[in-house]
Parts: C-alpha cells; sequence; structure tokens
C-alpha cells in the first residue's frame, strides 16, 4: 500500500512537471507566432518536455509530441499565412520522431531492466531459501552471502558472518587444511564433493562436502567470488563410524575364537581362494608333514586342494592323505 501511494506520488509530479512545460511552450508558440507574428526559431524549448515524457512514460510519450506539432502547425496557419511553414513541418516531424526513438529505446531498457531484476529476484530467492548451505567468498576471504541453510547449519546469522573471515567457520584442528583448499580456489581449482568440516557457534562440529564454482568478471580472468554449495553428511558419518567399530568388535571376535579353537579351521572366498587359515590347522601341518615325508608347504596344499575338492563335489567324506615315497 505504501509503496502503490509512493508510485502515485511520483506519478504526480511527473504530470505537474510535464504541465508546466507544455504552459511554457504554449506561451512561446502565442507570443511569437500570434502577438509577433514571426518565424523566429524558439521550438527548442519543445525538446525538453518530449524527451522527458518519452523516458517517463515511453512512446506513450508520443502524445506530448503530437500535441505540440500540432499546435505548432495549427498557430502557423491561421497565424502566420504569409510565412512558410515547411519549417515548422520538418520541426514537427523530428519531434514526432525524437519521441518515438526515445521512447521506443526507453521502453527496450526498462523490459531488458525488469528481465534483470526478475532474473535477480529469482536468483536470491534460490539461493536464500535452497535447502542445502550455500556460501559465498571474495578475493580476500571474507564471508559476502550465507543463506538461511547455512545459518542452520552454522547457528550463526548472516549478520553474524558477512564481512567477516572464513577461518571462523573451521575446527582449529583442521583450520590450516581448510583455508589450503580454499586457497588453489583461487587459481581456478573447482571442488567437487570435497569434504571440509564446519564449525558451529556452540562448538560442535559438522561434516560438509562441498561443490565450488568461481565467478569471474567481464574478461573471464579476473577472479570476483566463489560460491560453494554443501551437503550435511554427519549423521551419515556418524552411522558409517559406528558400523566401523561394530564390525570391528565382532572381527576381534571371531579373530579370537578363530585362533584359539581347536580344530584345523579353513576359510575360503566364494571363489574357492584360500583366504585365512587357524593355528589348530597350521600345527596339525607341522605335525604331520615329517611323518608323512612331505614340506610344511606341500602338505598345506594338498589338504587344500583336497578340501577344495569336496566343497565343489559336495563330499563329506574324511581326507587320506598317503605318505610320500
Amino acid at each position: 500500500m505504501i509503496r502503490i501511494k509512493f508510485e502515485w506520488q511520483k506519478e504526480k509530479y511527473k504530470i505537474a512537471v510535464i504541465s508546466i512545460l507544455l504552459a511554457i511552450a504554449c506561451f512561446f508558440i502565442y507570443y511569437f507566432h500570434i502577438a509577433l507574428k514571426t518565424d523566429l526559431v524558439f521550438t527548442h524549448f519543445f525538446y525538453i518536455p518530449i524527451i522527458l515524457a518519452s523516458l517517463w512514460w515511453k512512446r506513450k510519450g508520443l502524445v506530448v509530441a503530437i500535441f505540440l506539432s500540432t499546435l505548432l502547425i495549427l498557430t502557423h496557419i491561421f497565424f502566420e499565412e504569409h510565412v512558410a511553414c515547411v519549417n515548422d513541418y520538418l520541426r514537427a516531424s523530428m519531434f514526432i520522431v525524437i519521441a518515438f526513438v526515445v521512447g521506443t529505446l526507453t521502453e527496450r531498457s526498462s523490459k531488458t531492466e525488469r528481465t534483470l531484476r526478475e532474473t535477480r529476484d529469482y536468483l536470491e530467492k534460490l539461493l536464500n531459501y535452497a535447502n542445502a548451505p550455500i556460501i559465498v567468498w571474495d578475493t580476500a576471504f571474507r564471508i559476502i552471502r550465507f543463506n538461511q541453510a547455512f545459518e542452520r547449519l552454522t547457528g550463526y546469522t548472516t549478520d553474524e558472518v558477512i564481512g567477516k573471515k572464513l577461518h571462523m567457520l573451521f575446527p582449529e584442528a583442521s583450520r590450516d587444511q581448510s583455508l589450503r583448499k580454499i586457497a588453489r580456489t583461487m587459481s581456478g581449482e573447482y571442488w567437487k564433493l570435497v569434504e571440509i568440516p564446519i564449525l558451529q557457534k556452540d562448538g560442535d562440529i559438522r561434516f560438509v562436502l562441498w561443490n565450488s564454482a568461481n565467478i569471474y568478471a567481464d574478461d573471464g580472468t579476473t577472479l570476483l567470488t566463489t560460491i560453494a554449495q554443501g551437503t550435511d553428511i554427519t549423521k551419515r558419518k556418524q552411522v558409517e563410524e559406528k558400523r566401523r567399530k561394530t564390525v570391528e568388535r565382532f572381527r576381534k571376535v571371531i579373530e579370537n575364537i578363530f585362533q584359539f579353537v581347536p580344530e584345523g579351521l579353513l576359510v575360503f572366498t566364494d571363489k574357492l581362494n584360500l583366504f585365512k587359515n587357524n593355528k589348530s590347522f597350521q600345527d596339525v601341518v607341522k605335525k604331520y608333514s615329517t611323518k608323512l615325508n612331505y614340506t610344511e608347504q606341500e602338505l598345506a596344499e594338498i589338504i587344500i586342494e583336497e578340501v577344495k575338492n569336496r566343497i565343489t563335489n559336495e563330499d563329506h567324506t574324511e581326507i587320506r592323505i598317503s605318505k610320500k615315497e
């Protein structure tokens, strides 16, 4: 409502200015054409209301040019019959042409500005309301943009970080490494899923995967800013760490069972490649290799091969190995 009122105030101001200028133009026409009955050039003043009207109202400003042109020609016809009006026809034509050109250019310029403004507003909203945290920094590593998702990620408000150095966002333990990664973006490097920890306002640490892009000046070489978009993977890393610890704990349990079980054990892969054997198996091979006249390696290979054959053939009979002659 306030904006509409302000626009109407501006419009009333424009109408008042054009009305005053038109009144002055009418006075000039009366004074020179009717009072003095002269063809003295005074119409340069007409360009002021014509151009202003075209700038303010685009091609609708042609109305002012047509009004002045018509008034100029009519007063010449009725009050200066003895003077040729060719010059006034030319001037009137110029008024209309100039008003049309200025109005058309202004209209195109306004459309371009409107398109740019709409694009800017769209990108602004896209950046501010995106679900992913987005940050923009300049060549001095100062933060210049910080969206709402980044506020939720860090606990900082935009006002708290704008103009501050990037290092405030990194844990001390990994700060130097993170800043080195950021410095490499200055030479044109782009991030693709680069993991950089982020320090929250309350001291907690979040792990974020980043993608980045550089924004250059019109010359294509002068770096202006870098924009980065992140994905918070903290929960995923916590789940992965918990799974890793669980797997490690079970691995140690199985390893202990495997090592200390009294029977010899062999573990094969799905392609029947030997994966592991336990100490009891090694003791059996060592005990009987001498009695059967085999080296430990030979006897182990024979046993492993026999086991593989029985697995393949689903043969559950015992393995008998003859003494080597």
